[in-house]
């Protein structure tokens, strides 16, 4: 069983430690990944750290929102990927499936 991350389920942290990735919800709704939201929300650390430490939360926050726009659009197709008889039609259809790429070709 899964549970779908909403956006307000995302925390930033504190004046004193931040929060990137799973550790801070930044999870994709729709297929519970993790990964490229790690890298999207490290990457938008790094970018408010840039400028210095003083007041990084509200810079971190600010260079968030497309990720939280992403969070929130993949929010509204992920109803299905939660209900077990269409997820399972999905995955069986192989429409989200990725191209199989091999060195005989």
């Amino acid at each position: 069983y899964l549970l779908r991350p909403r956006r307000k389920d995302t925390l930033t942290g504190n004046n004193h430690a931040a929060l990137v990735g799973e550790a801070g919800g930044f999870i994709s709704p729709s297929s519970a990944e993790g990964i490229s939201y790690a890298l999207k929300s490290s990457y938008a650390l790094a970018m408010s750290l840039k400028d210095g430490i003083g007041d990084f939360q509200k810079r971190y926050k600010k260079n968030l929102r497309p990720v939280l726009r992403s969070i929130t659009f993949k929010q509204m197709k992920s109803p299905g990927m939660y209900n077990q008889t269409i997820r399972g039609m999905v995955i069986k259809s192989g429409i989200l499936s990725s191209k199989r790429l091999s060195n005989q070709d």
